[in-house]
């Protein structure tokens, strides 16, 4: 069986040392991030576990073809009618994901040419309730295609970040980075205060406000308050004693250390860390708020990696949070493939 596989570049021997903690498994193509492997059918569970830490996403290749450089597209669509047929009459979306062709068409060109193609023949093409989901990775003018049920809920298109880029407001890329922590770590909560340490732009605020909360974002720099405005997100400076609306971010334009000593009385139902600082610095800013949150209450920070030396900084992280915090998922993210993103909860 062959699998098409998303690892991170940054970590990717990490990434291999994980997939080799899985399966025996053979490269078949690689560029970095992208990896066609062949190892043995009924992995794909293991592969697309909530619990890897550096592969978050893996899809099932049923078919492979060359691509004809001179007949480009219809060789292409060939391996797509034939998934198609497979379809049983079921609502067919097509995803196509282009790693390093040399071709004029882009991956969104071709699935606007192939959806229209497959109606031309018959077959049933829906983009807003499909019922199967299609897909080809088109890598060294070979075309490997799938088919599988399309669940919308789990996000499974072949580019990982494609769904954020299309819900995200505008304001920082940063804002898809917790839109995927809260939907990878299953995240439902949606009231009380959110503390944003590192806020500015504003991305994860607004975020967390449109979501329900009531944010605290503590940053020196100015929030991008035309486009958190735009998004539907009122900001407001702060005031002693006062506390954000349900919905809205109230903004500490200072430090993280100065704005502590003005929300002790606070009591927060998360806390959002995505400062550009070392991990031991950024844990030893969480573990200063930390009689801020409530118990159970839930903390999402960001690891940017200093050094290549992976484990050591997951160490200093988890010795500074030791007693403190649990960590209860570490992940790269799609989007955030520079970085490790940690969830943990207080106890």
């Amino acid at each position: 069986m062959l699998y098409f596989l998303h690892l991170s570049r940054k970590f990717w021997k990490s990434s291999y040392q994980e997939l080799r903690g899985i399966c025996s498994f053979k490269p078949i193509e690689s560029l970095w991030d992208n990896l066609i492997i062949e190892a043995k059918p009924g992995l794909l569970s293991s592969l697309n576990s909530k619990e890897n830490v550096f592969i978050y996403g893996a899809f099932e290749l049923s078919d492979s073809c060359s691509i004809d450089k001179e007949d480009y597209a219809e060789s292409i669509y060939s391996s797509i009618k034939e998934q198609a047929e497979k379809a049983d009459g079921k609502s067919i979306m097509i995803d196509i994901y282009d790693v390093n062709s040399k071709h004029g068409y882009s991956g969104k060109d071709l699935e606007v040419l192939f959806g229209n193609r497959l109606e031309k023949d018959g077959f049933g093409v829906s983009m807003e309730k499909p019922e199967v989901l299609i897909y080809a990775v088109l890598f060294n003018w070979t075309c490997y295609s799938g088919i599988t049920r399309y669940a919308s809920g789990k996000r499974e298109l072949l580019n990982p970040i494609r769904h954020y880029n299309h819900s995200r407001s505008g304001i920082s890329r940063a804002e898809m980075k917790i839109e995927e922590a809260f939907d990878r770590f299953g995240i439902k909560a949606r009231r009380g205060i959110a503390i944003d340490l590192g806020a500015a732009p504003g991305g994860w605020s607004c975020f967390l406000a449109k979501r329900g909360f009531s944010v605290i974002a503590i940053d020196n720099a100015k929030l991008d308050t035309g486009k958190i405005s735009a998004a539907g997100v009122s900001v407001e400076a702060h005031s002693d004693n006062a506390k954000p609306r349900k919905g809205t971010i109230m903004h500490y334009r200072m430090g993280f250390q100065e704005a502590y000593s003005k929300l002790r009385d606070t009591k927060a139902a998360l806390i959002a860390d995505d400062m550009n600082i070392s991990p031991a610095e950024s844990a030893t800013a969480v573990t200063k708020y930390l009689s801020l949150l409530k118990e159970n209450g839930i903390c999402i920070m960001t690891m940017k990696s200093v050094t290549k030396n992976i484990p050591k900084h997951i160490s200093a992280i988890r010795r500074e949070l030791e007693g403190k915090l649990e960590i209860e998922r570490i992940a790269v993210l799609p989007s955030n493939r520079q970085e490790l993103t940690i969830l943990c909860r207080k106890r």
